[in-house]
Parts: C-alpha cells; structure tokens; sequence
C-alpha cells in the first residue's frame, strides 16, 4: 500500500518482494504514481477510505489460497522490516491467520506485549 508511489519506493517494494520469494506482488497507490513508477505490479485505487480503500481492494484481488501479506509503504520508514521478513521465512510458516504491524516490542519484559507485536 502506498501513497504517490515513486520509483525509488518501487524499487524497494520489487526488492522486499523478491527477498521473500514472493511469486506475486502488487502495490495498491491510493494516491498518484509517478510517471516512471507506473507497472504492471502498481494499481491505482480510490483513496476515499485512506490505505483502507486500497486493502479492500487487495482483498478482492485474492483469488488463491494465501498467505497474503498487506503492509503499508511505512514498512520502510517506522517499522521493523527485518521483523517482516522473520514471521514470513520461518519454518513453521504462519502460526496465525492475520499479522499486524511488525513492530519491535518497547519493552521485552511486558509480557502482553508478544515480540515483535
């Protein structure tokens, strides 16, 4: 999910897909893509609902049995990627149907807080 796609934002996407050996990706833009950002893999969708118009839409692309991992662009800024990448390479595969931000817990030691939450 991203917001006025760039090229160099593409490219990261491109990389973190193919890091995780994903067969299939796409980034829904409920903004504006750059000019030199428009590909195959980039669909523009309603911004109407914010980032949610564009996971709705991700949904209703689905038409094989998963998993499915929707993140927003702030996956390169704020949050922890290489949390990501150690839920979706792990042996076991997933443990739970949905994942939410992965982000690194503030504080280890809570133990509500599972890390990373």
């Amino acid at each position: 999910m991203s917001h006025g796609l760039t090229l160099q934002e593409l490219i990261r996407w491109e990389a973190l897909a193919t890091s995780l050996g994903a067969k299939h990706w796409r980034v829904y833009d409920t903004g504006i893509p750059a000019f030199d950002a428009k590909t195959s893999e980039v669909s523009e969708v309603s911004n109407s609902h914010y980032e949610f118009g564009g996971y709705l839409a991700g949904s209703l692309g689905v038409q094989s049995e998963g998993p499915y991992v929707i993140v927003n662009s702030t996956v390169f800024q704020t949050r922890s990627l290489w949390a990501w990448k150690w839920i979706l390479r792990s042996p076991d595969g997933f443990k739970a149907p949905i994942y939410g931000d992965a982000t690194p817990s503030p504080d280890p030691h809570i133990e509500e807080i599972p890390h990373p939450y």
